[in-house]
């Protein structure tokens, strides 16, 4: 936690973080602190192309930090931009990323939000990503079509 919110990224790299259980999902309540994770990702799959969601769409403002060949790069997303920004239009924020078969990428994550601090993170290859979308806004669709054709009944 950066309750001064100010540090920058190469100050965070050099911090010490608490291990989060798997089982748990960070939750921090009603907080103004910038609040940092760092997350080990192995790739034990043929698959290279991969999705990370953060299943919550009212953070205002989160931003990843990734090493690419050598180079930090910076993805942000959050309630207070515009969808169009994010690396895929969802209602959560989603930033894809390349992870070879066998290795391991470490990602920094930034999150600074008025509301409550949840950060419930899920790790997609990217086609399961767009099956489990489809698949819910299937339901969705015949959810709200059996609404509408009972309020068209009344």
């Amino acid at each position: 936690v950066d309750t001064t919110n100010t540090l920058a990224f190469e100050q965070v790299q050099e911090q010490h973080f608490e291990a989060v259980p798997l089982s748990e999902s960070p939750n921090f309540g009603f907080n103004r602190n910038v609040h940092w994770f760092k997350l080990s990702i192995y790739n034990p799959s043929a698959k290279e192309d991969f999705l990370f969601e953060v299943a919550y769409s009212v953070i205002d403002s989160i931003d990843v930090y990734y090493n690419v060949q050598g180079t930090w790069l910076k993805k942000t997303a959050g309630d207070m931009l515009p969808i169009s920004v994010r690396d895929i239009a969802h209602r959560h924020p989603t930033f894809e990323f390349s992870l070879p078969p066998e290795k391991t990428l470490t990602l920094y994550l930034r999150v600074h939000t008025i509301s409550s601090v949840q950060v419930p993170i899920i790790i997609w290859h990217r086609d399961d990503f767009f099956d489990s979308s489809f698949h819910m806004q299937m339901l969705n669709g015949l959810f709200f079509g059996a609404v509408l054709i009972m309020m068209m009944y009344q």
